[in-house]
């Protein structure tokens, strides 16, 4: 198999010599796959390597994943982020985009050039039919593809069980996720109910469906070109009121359009202006029905922040940037490890283990020796701070010493593997976990960057 990857990356082009790579391991054995064959051809493509996990802390034995990625990131000598969540998200859609989100802020930081991920074959179908069954549009039936942004997907051409074999013959360490065969989740309905019995009642049909998912990314591409070129010609350059994140066209024009033009016209626009906005077909017909209504000055906001509006000769699409909710840019947080003898940056702050206080130092304190990790502060956190004599929740303490809200997003809270607080540096340490300024206990320091 390594053979065949070789091949496909020298064929597509998909990850370039000497790229910086952040690989997303679940620990299951389609992540586990690719990191080994990539770290077989690492030496050949000259690519820097990270690796990534996400624990969403939906079952109890999340932390069994996540320790196996962690000796497996030491095993191959790569860089391993680890990420967590509350544990209160079940939703797949949301645990999906938490994940996303999650790889993005490792690869800004990092910085890195790729997120890779290990969606293959079975995957692409197993997607096609599922945002089908949900009433997807053709670029939902679509939305598998080898690149998309700065996720790169290697492992389309390959089938699952391609994946099995390679571990096997290689005595791969991975973990089968429990809640994989749960049909409860829709996903595995389909993946365990609807496309066996599709297998069985036509033998070829994996084949023939991913021939006519391919029909249909040739089609969408010659679609995406042609209303390219009807948005040129419909395009009003640099109008007086236009801004960032704004598209203007010819009213005249576009009412020319025959209805369904106008709705794919529409759809494009909203892909260039948001990406991912996802209009609803009663988004779209609202849209429909007020364009053909409009008067000067008037508009029509949708979800997602999209809006169009009628000024005199034009129509004015734009978007709104999207407003991040302070919990979810704590659920979006990252939890790194904190190495003796090594600082870790950390958004506006530096932590070290057993390093010398300098004069920048914001707080230290002195904890007892094991494994520990830097994250952002999560909703419910609490800790036992000395001379309290029970349990706070850090929002208290954040209240108590009137740090502003927008500033604890941000603050850096040190936690041990059981993801218990020990110290909120330059506001309460943990009274179980502190011990004596001695050679074999840890000096810990929190610097501002």
């Amino acid at each position: 198999m390594i053979d065949s990857l070789d091949q496909h990356l020298h064929k597509t082009g998909l990850l370039p010599p000497n790229a910086s790579i952040i690989l997303a391991v679940s620990g299951g054995v389609d992540s586990v796959v690719l990191l080994d064959l990539l770290s077989q051809l690492q030496a050949s493509y000259g690519w820097g390597i990270a690796v990534a996990h996400l624990d969403h802390k939906v079952r109890p034995s999340s932390e069994d994943d996540a320790a196996l990625v962690a000796r497996l990131a030491n095993k191959y000598g790569y860089k391993y982020y680890l990420g967590q969540l509350d544990g209160g998200e079940t939703r797949e859609a949301a645990l999906r985009r938490a994940r996303y989100d999650f790889l993005e802020s490792i690869r800004q930081g990092h910085p890195a050039d790729w997120i890779v991920t290990a969606h293959h074959r079975d995957d692409r179908i197993e997607t096609s039919v599922f945002n089908t069954i949900r009433g997807a549009d053709r670029y939902g039936m679509t939305a598998l593809k080898p690149i998309r942004g700065n996720i790169v997907r290697p492992l389309l051409p390959f089938a699952k069980g391609n994946l099995i074999a390679h571990a096997h013959a290689h005595d791969l360490e991975f973990i089968e996720d429990s809640t994989n065969t749960d049909i409860a989740y829709s996903r595995n309905l389909v993946r365990h109910e609807l496309l066996p019995h599709a297998t069985t009642y036509d033998p070829s049909f994996q084949t023939g469906y991913l021939g006519c998912l391919d029909n249909l990314d040739r089609l969408n591409d010659d679609i995406e070109r042609g209303l390219d070129e009807v948005l040129r010609l419909l395009s009003i350059p640099n109008p007086a009121s236009n801004k960032a994140g704004e598209l203007a066209v010819d009213r005249r024009g576009f009412l020319k359009l025959s209805p369904l033009v106008q709705l794919n016209l529409i759809v494009h626009i909203a892909r260039q202006l948001a990406p991912g906005i996802g209009l609803s077909d009663k988004n779209l017909a609202a849209v429909q029905l007020f364009v053909g209504q409009a008067k000067t000055g008037s508009s029509k906001a949708l979800s997602g922040g999209f809006t169009v509006r009628r000024d005199y000769g034009r129509f004015v699409f734009s978007a709104a940037p999207q407003q991040v909710s302070e919990e979810d840019q704590i659920k979006q947080g990252q939890t790194l490890p904190l190495h003796p003898g090594e600082l870790q940056e950390f958004g506006a702050y530096s932590l070290g283990v057993n390093t010398k206080p300098s004069a920048a130092m914001t707080a230290e304190a002195w904890l007892a020796p094991q494994p520990l990790y830097v994250r952002n502060w999560h909703k419910g956190d609490r800790m036992y701070p000395i001379g309290l004599g029970g349990s706070k929740k850090l929002q208290d303490i954040f209240g108590d010493r009137k740090i502003p809200r927008q500033d604890r997003v941000d603050w850096p809270v040190v936690v041990t593997a059981r993801n218990e607080v020990v110290w909120l540096p330059g506001l309460a340490v943990d009274s179980r976990f502190v011990t004596e300024p001695e050679e074999d206990n840890y000096h810990v320091i929190c610097e501002v960057v």
